[in-house]
């Protein structure tokens, strides 16, 4: 079941540019990510590898980003930032939740939501879509929220980057 909304946003471009972002290969799982990804027929692994690698931020101070945690009823938190720089997407697959699920002891992933919120208004070349949803013209504050392993794209085809922050957690 896909979720949206808006939040106001309290941060700016400043504070997302302060925090500090690691290069991070999603398709980190013990198969390169081939059981996420449609995609397992191309030739050229390594420049594939390539556009799906992400800059996150992870050592997240939320006080920037709210004054009250507007998902309250989302336990053990996990938060972080994406920077999908022009040129990158993610290919349609569906979230297996690998680390959360063991560092949380969650049998059924199916359990947990993921909340996608836009840290930045769109520009023209990106989009994000999920569950057969097309999510584009978002603002600064919009957010979507899914739980488990509903399948989802975005990618950066435009000239600015973008940003999200991805907030994982079990529903109480």
């Amino acid at each position: 079941m896909i979720g949206h909304g808006h939040i106001d946003p309290i941060w700016n471009q400043q504070t997302l540019d302060q925090l500090v972002y690691q290069r991070k290969d999603m398709s980190d799982s013990p198969s390169r990510g081939e059981d996420i990804y449609v995609w397992n027929d191309l030739t050229d692994r390594e420049r594939y590898w390539d556009m799906i690698s992400l800059d996150v931020a992870d050592d997240i101070n939320t006080n920037k980003f709210w004054h009250q945690d507007p998902w309250p009823d989302l336990k053990e938190k996990f938060i972080v930032i994406h920077h999908m720089k022009p040129g990158l997407i993610q290919p349609l697959h569906g979230d297996l939740y690998r680390r959360y699920s063991k560092n949380h002891n969650v049998a059924d992933i199916e359990t947990i939501t993921r909340v996608l919120i836009f840290l930045t208004d769109w520009q023209m070349g990106q989009i994000f879509h999920c569950d057969g949803q097309c999510f584009d013209d978002w603002r600064s504050g919009d957010w979507v929220s899914w739980t488990g392993t509903a399948t989802h794209i975005a990618g950066n085809f435009g000239n600015h980057s973008r940003y999200t922050m991805q907030i994982t957690g079990l529903k109480q």
